[in-house]
């Protein structure tokens, strides 16, 4: 519907009824539909206004907050051949990831790296960090060359579900190792992207680094604002925020 410009003026949708009506689906169906859409940024609801679609949310490529996994990010972006090398090793924490990992510096942990290739050209390089207490499987029986994704693969050899994430962005300098990676110069700025993945009790159950080429992958981010009036919005301009 969205797609295909079938929207009532001001790019709004139909009444959830009609939407019940075209669809073949319950209302409860639609509402869940529209919590997401919602919690995504793809549209705002105004009580006795109603539903406001934004195209340009889904017109917007390399979003970050919207894709669980890089393989569908690079899909997103418009690559058609995307292929994953990987390697494993076991290792031991030190600074600054220990730290984040929560972990103490020596620690044993499972180095996971892996290298996205965008029709034959390398375009982002991650090495996770998982502490070895979590794994439930041998090294032997883990498949370095695993094309799916991350989330799902934490569940398979460490039975651990993440529930939320934390990442934090900034530029680097590229490694020797990124530089026989991604074919880059060592010392060009790269972005890198440091997340910690969590499970329901707060544990980090992995550290990843993620480095990207923001020339092939281009990456943005939709910032929603809160509706003006809303008393934290008022405090906030009051206090120059």
């Amino acid at each position: 519907m969205v797609y295909e410009g079938r929207l009532l003026p001001g790019n709004r949708l139909p009444s959830e009824e009609s939407l019940c009506e075209e669809l073949g689906v319950s209302r409860v169906t639609v509402r869940e539909a529209l919590l997401y859409l919602e919690q995504e940024g793809f549209i705002t609801r105004r009580q006795g206004l109603g539903t406001f679609v934004h195209p340009s949310a889904f017109r917007s490529k390399g979003r970050i907050e919207t894709e669980t996994c890089f393989n569908q990010l690079l899909r997103r972006i418009g690559y058609s051949r995307i292929s994953v090398e990987g390697d494993i090793w076991e290792d031991k924490a030190v600074e600054p990831w220990a730290e984040l990992l929560q972990v103490p510096v020596g620690e044993p942990v499972l180095m996971f790296t892996r290298l996205f290739l965008a029709d034959g050209r390398p375009v982002i390089y991650c090495k996770n960090h998982i502490p070895m207490s979590f794994l439930k499987l041998p090294i032997s029986d883990l498949d370095a060359n695993y094309q799916g994704n991350l989330f799902r693969l934490l569940w398979i050899w460490c039975g651990q579900e993440i529930t939320h994430r934390t990442a934090w962005f900034k530029a680097r300098a590229v490694t020797e190792e990124i530089s026989e990676k991604m074919g880059m110069p060592i010392g060009t700025p790269i972005f890198s992207w440091d997340e910690v993945q969590c499970n329901i009790e707060d544990k980090v159950v992995c550290l990843s680094e993620n480095y990207f080429d923001t020339v092939a992958v281009p990456l943005c981010s939709m910032r929603r604002t809160w509706r003006w009036g809303d008393a934290e919005d008022q405090d906030a301009e009051e206090n120059g925020r």
